[in-house]
């Protein structure tokens, strides 16, 4: 099966917005474990193209996939390899208990 070139924003949103609460939940409760989610899922997007937190969100969309304004995918995958590096530096950092290491590369 063919990907398609462009990603719907909403898909991307719903993303960033899932790491932005899990990287608030690890932090307010102190509970790195948090940040296991989002990293896994952005493992999976970039190793098979499958991102299950978009994947998800894919089935609460309302309109057509092509009446949302997209992204370009290699653009989106290049955002994604950003925020698992800083996901897996900050969860390696946690568990290290570098914590100021942890607070300065999130993503």
């Amino acid at each position: 099966m063919k990907q398609p070139q462009m990603i719907p924003y909403p898909l991307i949103r719903t993303n960033q917005w899932f790491i932005i609460i899990s990287v608030a939940l690890a932090w307010t409760t102190g509970v790195y474990a948090w940040l296991l989610p989002p990293l896994m899922a952005g493992l999976c997007g970039l190793l098979f193209g499958v991102n299950p937190v978009m994947r998800l969100a894919r089935q609460f969309l309302r309109k057509p996939l092509s009446e949302y304004t997209a992204e370009d995918r290699i653009q989106q995958q290049f955002n994604q390899c950003i925020a698992v590096i800083c996901l897996a530096i900050g969860l390696a950092a946690y568990a290290a208990h570098w914590t100021i290491i942890a607070y300065f590369l999130r993503p």
